[in-house]
């Protein structure tokens, strides 16, 4: 059954890592499609999008994929913590490649640098701890534009988490929703973060970086935020006492309702 998926681990680092190395976009620039099997049956698809934005995992599959992989959970558990060569996987047919061929060949270099991670957390996964949590992705991985401020202790950053938890599992939302939403979080008066919900492309996902094309950019503070998710104001009253500014499809930002709920319980 997909719960008991070691790779759903190992793609949850990944997603967590990612942010703390916006350089893996620039070097890839390749949107990858996982389709991961056991016992022979196809059981959970995955996007790694190392070509938008400051990259994103997400769970379902990708839009337009530049290669498609198809591997065995085992298998992509022993690629990811470094026991397994893509070269070989391939060679040996563990590995199937659709699309581009010569992209298979940078998923050993992605993998590499986060290999010492996703082995801790999958020896955690199976001795049943709970994995250590990962530093926090720098600011840099979300440039706010004329701030400097950090975005350390924002009660936005573990909202924006749970959202993404709800989102991928939830992938209704996408179609309910449809838009890519950019958050830009304040503090004391200036830009601390910038988010990205992205409830368009493939399962929908949640980075924390600036959208590529974002149908609609909320700028909010952090306690606002917090507000609206905790339903202690509305999405209107804060657009209409200026605490919520908007930008692109103004209408677009009655539906964020829906998107915020789902965190609501973090609080």
């Amino acid at each position: 059954m997909p719960a008991t998926l070691l790779s759903e681990v190992l793609m949850n680092e990944l997603a967590r890592r990612i942010p703390e190395n916006p350089d893996v976009v620039k070097k890839v620039n390749s949107i990858f499609q996982f389709n991961i099997t056991k016992d022979g049956k196809e059981v959970a698809q995955w996007t790694v999008d190392l070509k938008t934005g400051a990259g994103s995992v997400s769970k379902g599959a990708a839009t337009a994929p530049n290669c498609t992989v198809t591997l065995s959970d085992d298998d992509f558990v022993a690629l990811g913590s470094g026991k397994l060569q893509a070269q070989k996987a391939f060679m040996s047919g563990k590995l199937k490649v659709k699309g581009n061929i010569m992209l298979a060949t940078k998923l050993e270099g992605i993998f590499k640098q986060y290999s010492k991670e996703a082995a801790a957390a999958i020896a955690a996964a199976q001795s049943g701890a709970a994995p250590a949590a990962p530093a926090a992705a720098p600011a840099a991985a979300g440039p706010a534009t004329g701030s400097s401020a950090s975005s350390a202790g924002l009660v936005s950053d573990g909202l924006f988490a749970e959202i993404g938890r709800r989102v991928a599992a939830t992938p209704a939302l996408v179609q309910q929703v449809n838009v890519v939403y950019q958050f830009n979080i304040t503090k004391g008066g200036k830009d601390a973060a910038q988010w990205t919900i992205d409830l368009k492309n493939g399962a929908g996902s949640v980075t924390k970086a600036a959208a590529a094309a974002p149908g609609c950019t909320i700028t909010v503070s952090d306690e606002d935020f917090a507000a609206l998710v905790a339903g202690t104001i509305n999405p209107q009253k804060a657009f209409m006492s200026g605490k919520l500014k908007v930008k692109g499809n103004v209408t677009l930002a009655t539906k964020l309702d829906k998107v915020l709920q789902g965190a609501k319980a973090k609080l």
